[in-house]
């Protein structure tokens, strides 16, 4: 299906990021509005954290002279210190001479704090858990003194469609998960900041029931959405290309183990043909509690589940029976609230990694044997791996349906952990070298389409549930783009691509001497050649002998 078009020059980091952020602030520095929260969409790969790095922290500690700005996140393997540190540290610069500075915190409110009794800016990057809970007790005295003197903040929320939840009250309605243990602990301190400084935001690709409006906001600080996610056609050479997708029982084990076994074959095959390593992600279910378990035996159900240990039992007994990957090298890890550790399919080798960075790399390492990530809770959101092109998820979110519809949030945050490009190298080395631009990778690497056609597409294994069929339709109409819609009219039938600009402007036919001769642009084309052999010019260009 052809994508509709739309303005080639737009960008969508540029035009549907910082633009709308700074006008949106310069605004609100000439007429501040308070209680509320502005909510800034963005596909994934789009820039949004990269937004606030290289634009938005610099715009209000420079610009508008914000004393402390608070960055959070929910979960530590999104944070990303050396962007953030280097931020301030740009910012730093930009200041005037007889400023006290900027000084980046991470996750440590005391020094935070300690730096703002000092007179410097502060930018602080941590979690929700450090900065917002009852249990924060140096974040709570850091909130304190911006709250008692008045400070000019500015706060980030990542991931905002989680935590951000008004009131237990709603809690069910916004999330479709028993509120019973929710607290609201970020929406009420954040509130409490809305109500002197109109710099509060939001960041996230699936805004949540609350902050479109769905349901109503029970509190003072209510929420807006502040900008216009980039349309997918935009971002075709930013993202990766969905490819395919199987739907299964979650609930049944041969359904299970008989998708991750096809889903394995199908790595394999991949990778023979591609010569490049990819990864796959694979969501758990938590580990059924006592309490389940004894209503299950009390209904004489079965007590299978897809748990954590079941899907690694799976992965490695069928990688020893077909040999798919290494059997002696350590291609499966877990990433839980309690285990970090890799191990091969054989049990001859167990290693701890040392933090998620660790375990995040040897994924993205070309050449580290390491396959498939096993979590539960984790990598629902925020991970970057680049090599990710699976994805298998056996968590059904049957309470995620109601009679407003399907809450699609999770599931869409799920697949798009596969939107990250890939071509097989390291995400470094391909920003510096290509700018992380696929087209331009394709530009100088014609031969490769079909090879990358593989690696930067994917493939989700999803289970057969409302909740999942939706969430796929609306991924699929807003977020990514299919392989089969790719334009790949730059490179000719063969593979080879021939610049434009070459043909046209700087070689004109020997015969008419024009530029634009299309006889001479269709023997450019078909040569190919930057050192032409005219020996059988004549015959391209029908000229008589």
């Amino acid at each position: 299906m052809k994508l509709p078009p739309v303005d080639p020059t737009k960008c969508p980091l540029k035009d549907c990021l910082i633009d709308p952020f700074n006008a949106l602030v310069d605004r609100l520095d000439k007429e501040p509005v308070y209680n509320k929260a502005y909510v800034f969409t963005g596909v994934t790969g789009q820039g949004k954290t990269l937004a606030v790095t290289n634009n938005h922290i610099e715009k209000l500690l420079v610009e508008k002279d914000v004393d402390i700005i608070i960055y959070s996140a929910p979960f530590t393997e999104i944070l990303e210190h050396d962007k953030f540190e280097n931020a301030a540290r740009n910012a730093d610069r930009s200041l005037p001479k007889n400023s006290n500075g900027v000084n980046f915190h991470s996750s440590d409110p005391l020094n935070a704090l300690k730096s703002l009794k000092r007179g410097k800016k502060v930018v602080i990057e941590t979690t929700h858990q450090g900065m917002w809970t009852k249990n924060a007790k140096l974040a709570k005295k850091l909130i304190n003194y911006i709250t008692e003197n008045k400070l000019k903040v500015a706060v980030f929320i990542d991931e905002a469609h989680t935590w951000t939840v008004s009131d237990p009250l709603n809690y069910l309605l916004v999330t479709g998960n028993n509120g019973q243990n929710y607290e609201a602990a970020l929406f009420k301190a954040v509130s409490k900041l809305a109500k002197f400084s109109p710099y509060i935001f939001g960041i996230t690709a699936t805004p949540n029931r609350e902050h479109t409006g769905v349901v109503p906001v029970i509190g003072t600080m209510t929420y807006e959405i502040a900008n216009e996610m980039a349309p997918k056609q935009l971002m075709v050479w930013k993202n990766s290309w969905y490819n395919d997708h199987t739907f299964f029982n979650p609930t049944n084990a041969n359904s299970v183990k008989e998708t991750l076994k096809s889903m394995m074959s199908k790595m394999s095959s991949d990778e023979k043909i591609t010569g490049v390593k990819t990864t796959a992600l694979l969501l758990a279910r938590a580990v059924l509690s006592q309490r389940a378990i004894d209503a299950k035996e009390a209904k004489g159900e079965s007590l299978w589940h897809a748990d954590v240990e079941t899907i690694m039992g799976y992965v490695k007994e069928i990688n020893n029976e077909y040999n798919y990957f290494s059997n002696d090298e350590i291609v499966i890890s877990t990433m839980t609230q309690d285990v970090l550790e890799g191990v091969s399919s054989d049990g001859s080798k167990l290693i701890e990694y040392d933090d998620e960075d660790d375990l995040k790399e040897r994924l993205n390492s070309p050449t580290d044997p390491l396959r498939f990530v096993i979590a539960v809770e984790k990598g629902k959101a925020g991970m970057n791996v680049f090599s990710f092109n699976k994805v298998m998820s056996c968590r059904p979110y049957d309470g995620k349906s109601d009679e407003l519809g399907e809450m699609t949030e999770t599931p869409i945050q799920i697949m798009g952990r596969l939107v990250r490009l890939y071509s097989g190298m390291w995400n470094d080395d391909f920003v510096n070298e290509y700018g992380y631009d696929m087209k331009k990778y394709l530009e100088k690497n014609p031969n490769e389409l079909e090879k990358i056609k593989i690696l930067n597409s994917f493939d989700l294994y999803l289970p057969n549930t409302p909740v999942w069929k939706v969430g796929l339709e609306q991924f699929l109409d807003k977020y990514v783009t299919d392989v089969k819609d790719v334009d790949f009219g730059f490179l000719n039938p063969n593979g080879d691509f021939i610049p434009p600009t070459t043909l046209e402007e700087e070689t004109p036919c020997p015969c008419c001497e024009k530029v634009d001769c299309q006889k001479w642009i269709n023997y450019l084309t078909k040569s190919n050649k930057n050192d032409l052999d005219f020996t059988d010019i004549d015959k391209a260009l029908n000229i008589a002998a």
